[in-house]
């Protein structure tokens, strides 16, 4: 007989709509898995997209504006010395490619490291409305954003065409994998826990998990403050850069046309997609952030994120932004009265959540 008996822990019931949340946050990360491993495949053509898109819009310019307000200071006349200037205008070009911080080969490589680096650097950001968020009570003890899905009932009309985009981008029905029986394994929880199978508009698969889709945010592409898409509310979010490892990101809207394809699709280690399909005037932004044109070009054309995991106010945010001067100064939402309104239990929700409310004024 045994000297000791070794105690059992007792097991802990899990109901269903927990067991539910739980495989939805498992098939959640496989969608990222599955999308990740489809985008990595199409990494090293979608850096020649880019490259090529970044030497047709530098096209050179800069360089050659550099050098000709160089040769005329050097007081040299192509017609008269054609060879000493072009010796000269040589090593010319080398020393300014290096000033500018191009490659010594192309340009256009230096800039598109630059562009890399600036959404590497990058936060993800939610913007909410203070008025819908903090109006009232009812969200004080909210504990993270929660996914179109949670609410489906209450958005009558919609909920076809976003399970339409959503499927085209993350095959939620018919996952496409590898065929072997892991992978297959993997495909067939993604569809029972993923797919809703709507009929008239209405969840009709009882096993769907609202936490299986994406929770959308904004790659804060410029670091303004106001978050990554300032006109989506006042009150931002800034969350932890591991949550970027969970994301996939669009070049625009998810939902606006032309936009959800999963060619467009990037990540955290593939970021040129965006670049290769952004507008004209974002690539202008991120090839000279510090332009006075930029910030209003940030300020109205957002980079939209998928998150493909719960995100907790209390785990995952690691700061929390109320723009206080920009709310008060538009008169279209109350002014000082509103805010007073909704102060209060603005700062309930970060006590609740363990936030440090910062006012921006």
């Amino acid at each position: 007989m045994w000297p000791f008996t070794r105690q059992q822990p007792t097991p802990v019931a899990v109901s269903i709509q927990q067991r539910s949340e739980i495989m939805g946050r498992i098939h959640a990360s496989n969608v990222a898995s599955i999308a990740d491993a489809q985008i990595s495949l199409r990494s090293g053509e979608d850096y020649k997209k880019a490259l090529e898109r970044v030497q047709y819009k530098l096209n050179h310019q800069a360089l050659r504006t550099a050098l000709y307000e160089r040769r005329k200071a050097m007081g040299y006349d192509d017609a008269k010395d054609p060879a000493t200037v072009n010796q000269t205008l040589g090593t010319a070009m080398r020393e300014r490619r290096r000033a500018l911080g191009y490659d010594a080969q192309d340009p256009a490589v230096g800039v598109l490291k630059q562009i890399v680096g600036l959404l590497e650097r990058a936060d993800l950001t939610i913007n909410v409305k203070p008025l819908s968020w903090f109006f009232d009570e009812s969200r004080i003890k909210a504990k993270g954003p929660e996914s179109f899905w949670a609410h489906v009932d209450q958005k009558k009309g919609y909920a076809a065409r976003r399970e339409g985009v959503e499927d085209e981008l993350f095959q939620y029905s018919a996952p496409t994998v590898p065929n072997s029986d892991r992978y297959q394994t993997v495909a067939a929880g993604v569809k029972k826990y993923g797919s809703p199978a709507l009929k008239d508009d209405k969840v009709t698969n009882p096993d769907f998990s609202p936490g299986s889709r994406p929770v959308y945010a904004a790659l804060n592409w410029l670091s303004l403050v106001g978050g990554g898409a300032y006109k989506y509310g006042h009150v931002y979010f800034v969350l932890n850069t591991y949550i970027k490892h969970k994301a996939t990101f669009l070049h625009g809207d998810t939902f606006h046309a032309g936009v959800a394809n999963a060619a467009n699709l990037a990540n955290h280690f593939n970021y040129y997609p965006l670049i290769c399909n952004c507008k004209d005037n974002v690539l202008d932004a991120m090839m000279s952030p510090k332009d006075a044109k930029s910030e209003s070009v940030a300020r109205e054309e957002y980079i939209d994120a998928q998150i493909h995991t719960s995100v907790l106010f209390n785990r995952d945010v690691k700061a929390v932004y109320f723009l206080r001067g920009d709310f008060l100064r538009n008169n279209n939402l109350g002014g000082a009265i509103a805010f007073n309104k909704v102060k209060p239990n603005f700062e309930k929700f970060c006590k609740y959540n363990g936030l440090t409310p910062t006012y921006v004024d």
